[in-house]
């Protein structure tokens, strides 16, 4: 009996397939083997952990850092530093600082400097200008209090304070003392923060007053 063309017997349709079969059994094979190895490695394990817990540390490390210069903002103040000092500039402090620590920051006083014209013990507070006089102010406004027969609360002696009505050696000494602790007046009414002199006592002398630099 003659077979019909174009009709291939079921050997040959496996033979066909054979091919296939080889190739996907291989792939089938290599993705077990591969598989095992990953799951048995234990270096490969290693290798995963080790990423992980440097991965965890940088960050955490980062995260300190950052915690770390958000606090140290947060302890600093910045202030400006001008006029009788060697090195003027914008200075970062430790919260809490005083004005003799922004001004040793910025080089220290200049010879012609006036001391007493700022108050050293202050507490410097944060974006402030801190300006430290020189004599020439000093003896300018010395000359324009003279001039308009007013006595400057910040560049009196005791002899010219004594001038002044209800002001007797006592309260002139008190001025004085006050005056190099806190440092210049900024107001004629903040002479009524010395002890001994009320209200009062301002009011008489209110008109002959000044604090001019």
């Amino acid at each position: 009996m003659q077979k019909k063309r174009g009709s291939p017997n079921l050997s040959d349709r496996w033979k066909a397939w054979i091919p296939y079969g080889m190739v996907i059994a291989g792939v089938a094979l290599a993705g077990a083997m591969y598989l095992t190895q990953f799951s048995s490695s234990p270096e490969t394990g290693g290798i995963v952990l080790e990423r992980a817990s440097s991965l965890a540390e940088t960050a955490g490390e980062e995260e300190a850092g950052q915690t770390q210069d958000a606090s140290e903002c947060a302890n600093t103040v910045v202030v400006y530093v001008c006029g009788a000092v060697e090195l003027p500039g914008v200075y970062a402090l430790s919260e809490g600082s005083r004005i003799v620590a922004a001004i040793e920051a910025a080089g220290g006083l200049t010879a012609d400097a006036w001391e007493e014209g700022i108050n050293l013990a202050r507490t410097v507070s944060d974006g402030e200008q801190i300006y430290v006089p020189c004599q020439e102010e000093k003896e300018r406004a010395a000359t324009e209090a003279a001039a308009q027969g007013k006595v400057n609360l910040n560049t009196a002696t005791k002899e010219q304070l004594m001038e002044l009505p209800g002001i007797g050696e006592s309260k002139a000494e008190s001025i004085l003392a006050y005056r190099s602790e806190h440092g210049a007046f900024s107001a004629p009414e903040d002479v009524m923060n010395v002890s001994g002199i009320k209200q009062s006592v301002y009011e008489k002398i209110r008109e002959q007053i000044t604090v001019s630099p």
